[in-house]
C-alpha cells in the first residue's frame, strides 16, 4: 500500500503515545502497525524520523526528488507522499467503513460517504442500545459516530430551511464525514485537494440521502 508519510522533526523514533501527542491519531488509530526511519534531513532541514502506517509499498524516508511534502496545521509534523501515486481511498480505509454512498472526489476517485441522517431526523448510524431511567430500552448513534450525526443534521437543517453554511462549516463537515470511513483529518483532505465545490455537493447529498426526500421524489 502507499499511503501518507509523516516527518517528525528533531526525533530519532516514535512511539503510539507519541503520534497520539503530535496530533496523528486519525493517521495511527490504535494498535496502528508503523514502519519509521532516521534520516539525517528533512524538508524542515533538519535531521529527524519519518513514519508510515503499516508497511507501504514506497520506500519510508525523506526523498524530495520524488515526494511531495507540506506543513501539518494540526502538528508540528510534516506530511508527505510519493508524487506519482497519491494516497488512494483503498489505502486510507478504515477496518470498517459506513455509508451506502461513493462519491467523485478532487482526485477523480470515488470515496465512500457516510449518511448520517435521513429527511425525517432518523440516523442510520450504528447505534447503542441502553437502559433508561424508566426501565426502557433507548437506541442512540454510538458515540464514535456522534459528531458526524450532529453534522449531518446541520446539512439537513441548512437545505430544509434554504439557508447557506458558510466555506468553514462545510469544511469541517466534509473533514468529519471523510475521518469517519479513512485515517484522514483536515491537513491529508487538503494535501489531496479532495474538496472541489462539486465534491461537497456530492458529499452532502449523500451525507444527509437527499436523492430520497419527498421534494426530489415528487419531480421524479
Amino acid at each position: 500500500m502507499a499511503g501518507f508519510l509523516y516527518f517528525a522533526s528533531s526525533r530519532q523514533s516514535v512511539t503510539p503515545n507519541l503520534l497520539l501527542a503530535l496530533g496523528l491519531g486519525d493517521a495511527f488509530p490504535d494498535g496502528s502497525t508503523v514502519t519509521q526511519r532516521q534520516c539525517s534531513k528533512g524538508p524542515d532541514g533538519h535531521s529527524g524520523v519519518v513514519v508510515a502506517w503499516g508497511a507501504p509499498k514506497v520506500e519510508v524516508g525523506y526523498f524530495p526528488e520524488k515526494q511531495t511534502w507540506a506543513k501539518c496545521l494540526r502538528s508540528e509534523c510534516w506530511l508527505g507522499f510519493e508524487t506519482a501515486d497519491p494516497p488512494r481511498p483503498e489505502e486510507l480505509a478504515r477496518e470498517r467503513t459506513v455509508g451506502f454512498y461513493t462519491a467523485p472526489l478532487g482526485d477523480g476517485r470515488r470515496w465512500i460517504v457516510p449518511t448520517g441522517v435521513f429527511e425525517d431526523g432518523a440516523s442510520p448510524l450504528p447505534k447503542v442500545r441502553r437502559l433508561s431511567a424508566d426501565g426502557s430500552i433507548e437506541r442512540r448513534v454510538a458515540k464514535e459516530y456522534e459528531s458526524l450525526y450532529l453534522a449531518a443534521d446541520a446539512v439537513r437543517s441548512a437545505i430544509r430551511d434554504r439557508e447557506d453554511l458558510d466555506d468553514r462549516r462545510e469544511w469541517e463537515i466534509a473533514v468529519e464525514a471523510l475521518r469517519v470511513n479513512y485515517r484522514v483529518g483536515a491537513d491529508e483532505v487538503s494535501a489531496l485537494g479532495l474538496l472541489t465545490d462539486a465534491a461537497v455537493v456530492a458529499m452532502f447529498q449523500a451525507l444527509v440521502d437527499r436523492g430520497n426526500w419527498a421534494d426530489v421524489k415528487a419531480h421524479e
